[in-house]
């Protein structure tokens, strides 16, 4: 059974989804940007998703290559799920060493990881909740710097508004704009919001 699904949030609302039809007896099989493929089955398993777009290439694949020796199927999926493109580049200044240059080649569009686990496993034996915590915080780092960009693009788009005696295509795309800013600026919040919540939980 093949799916088509785009999220606005996927650290939150993929594990969400994935479980439910896990539920239902449906294991993932692959995936292919936003196409999702399962197959039947009778066995029970649950899923986790991890932000590791900030880390260097050669990590994420260590980690992965460490999670398929312990027994994990784990798939990646990307952040903006509407990107469909090969051969881009992407600067990433929140990012860590090694990270902040992303390419089509390792980690570009491949920001989130996708980690099944057997139902009667405990996620956090795996992965802790400073991991959680980290997650979240390098989604909404993500975010922000895609508002930084959006913001830019809307201030010089009411430049040209002004010089340009108020076209009406220039002010249409800011408008589409200044929606897509207040979006991103709520998933900035509801990620900053978990990466505290899951803070505290390490405090404890």
């Amino acid at each position: 059974m093949k799916k088509i699904k785009i999220f606005l949030n996927p650290i939150d609302q993929i594990p969400k989804w994935l479980n439910n039809l896990a539920r239902k007896g449906y294991r993932l099989k692959s995936v292919n940007n936003f196409v999702y493929n399962f197959e039947k089955t009778n066995a029970k398993f649950k899923y986790f998703v991890e932000f590791i777009g900030h880390n260097p290439n050669s990590y994420n694949l260590d980690y992965i290559n460490r999670l398929n020796n312990s027994g994990h199927k784990c798939f990646r999926v990307p952040l903006n799920q509407m990107n469909i493109s090969y051969g881009k580049i992407k600067f990433r200044p929140l990012a860590r060493n090694g990270a902040k240059i992303s390419t089509s080649f390792d980690n570009y569009n491949k920001e989130f990881l996708i980690i099944e686990f057997t139902d009667n496993e405990k996620i956090n034996s795996i992965i802790s909740n400073n991991d959680i915590a980290v997650s979240y915080k390098q989604t909404r780092n993500a975010y922000i710097q895609g508002a930084i960009i959006i913001a830019l693009l809307i201030a010089m788009f009411f430049y040209k508004t002004y010089t340009q005696n108020n076209n009406n295509w220039i002010i249409l795309l800011g408008g589409i704009l200044t929606i897509l800013l207040v979006l991103m600026i709520f998933l900035v919040i509801k990620n900053h919001i978990m990466y505290n919540h899951y803070l505290k939980l390490v405090a404890k």
